[in-house]
């Protein structure tokens, strides 16, 4: 086996860069993830559902202030709340890729993506995961 470091010719990840890579590598779940792709598509996500989510929040809270329970419901669960939806799911997807990917890079397996749903110490472990620094060489997870 050889001693000599990896080399990888690759240009740095851009905003736009990262988003492209993103949502072209969703679907396969192979590979890794960098952590500026990674955060990169991160901040994307935030800046797109962010509008979903006011425009959510401003609908839902004019509703309850003309105080049906008709116009509540229909508030809740009309337009906005599918515009919110639908947001969340085409941003979402490829962010939980690019996270199963980023744990591939620290040589991780995708499922520790579940530790997030331990209430308190798991969303703080996987966020020292996700910024922890590539694991240098290669790994199982490599295409």
């Amino acid at each position: 086996m050889s001693t000599e470091p990896v080399s990888r010719d690759v240009a740095p990840m851009t905003f736009g860069r990262a988003i492209s890579s993103g949502f072209r590598q969703y679907v396969s779940g192979n590979g890794r993830a960098t952590r500026a792709e990674f955060w990169w598509l991160y901040l994307f996500a935030v800046l797109v559902t962010s509008p979903a989510n006011i425009y959510y929040q401003v609908s839902v809270s004019s509703n309850q202030a003309s105080g049906t329970p008709a116009e509540l419901v229909g508030g809740l669960f009309g337009s906005s709340y599918w515009m919110l939806s639908a947001v969340a799911l085409v941003v979402g997807i490829p962010l939980i890729a690019a996270a199963v990917r980023r744990l591939h890079d620290t040589g991780r397996s995708g499922y520790r993506l579940l530790l997030g749903l331990i209430p308190v110490a798991g969303p703080i472990i996987l966020l020292v995961f996700l910024l922890e620094a590539t694991h240098p060489g290669p790994n199982v997870y490599d295409n």
